[in-house]
């Protein structure tokens, strides 16, 4: 894995410098229609409430809110909050690690 540096000197892999990028650019894309997308993927996740939706459903939902996430960035989003196999998204981790879920637990009562 290649280093740079940053300004201060400290060493950041360029994964890790990918890995913020992709992450900061789906959070802006997610963050206007997120109480929307939760909803919907809690009303499919039923009374588990497990979480975790299916791939398929995670793409009908955020497509359902006009926001548009290209190949990539589904592949990322696999990478990082899959289950089964990349068959499923981890909606409630996702949430946390975007920064989307300060109002998680009165978006669903509203």
């Amino acid at each position: 894995m290649k280093q740079s540096s940053s300004p201060q000197g400290s060493k950041v892999s360029i994964t890790e410098e990918y890995r913020d990028k992709k992450m900061a650019s789906l959070r802006d894309k997610l963050v206007l229609e997120w109480k929307n997308i939760y909803r919907g993927m809690c009303a499919v996740d039923g009374e588990a409430q497990s979480g975790i939706v299916t791939l398929k459903d995670f793409e009908r939902i955020v497509h359902l809110n006009r926001v548009f996430v290209n190949k990539d960035e589904i592949k990322h989003l696999k990478t990082y909050f899959g289950a089964n196999g990349g068959q499923q998204i981890k909606y409630a981790d996702l949430s946390l690690a975007l920064g989307l879920n300060s109002n998680t637990i009165t978006m669903i009562s509203n």
